[in-house]
């Protein structure tokens, strides 16, 4: 990673930390702001991969736990690896700042099935 790239911290007051990021030119121009509801359905699986390590999420997922239970989630629980990697092709770039569920899932379905094979293996 370039020194460019790469985040400093910065102590302050009382234990509290700053990241700053250095960026260069072609940097900012692939970044967006932009929400997600995709990405944030696929990193949801994070918690109930891993719970102990949300502890923020705690209260919704014991809400949905019964609903989650009755669901078929063998390959939802395997597209996330124990250390918590999710393929990238579940979380494409949104296409503006607020797509929608059915628009990004049509994204994902439209995704040329060479391309997943790479993520699988990099898992």
């Amino acid at each position: 990673m370039s020194p460019e790239r790469q985040a400093r911290h910065h102590q302050r007051g009382r234990g509290e930390r700053q990241i700053t990021f250095r960026f260069g030119v072609d940097d900012l121009a692939r970044t967006s702001f932009a929400y997600s509801p995709l990405q944030e359905a696929a990193f949801s699986l994070r918690s109930w991969r891993d719970p102990a390590r949300y502890p923020h999420q705690r209260p919704w997922l014991r809400r949905l736990r019964p609903a989650f239970d009755r669901q078929d989630t063998e390959l939802l629980a395997a597209l996330v690896t124990p250390r918590l990697w999710v393929p990238d092709f579940l979380t494409p770039r949104p296409v503006r700042a607020r797509s929608t569920f059915a628009e990004e899932l049509a994204l994902l379905r439209a995704t040329p099935p060479e391309l997943l094979a790479p993520e699988f293996a990099a898992a």
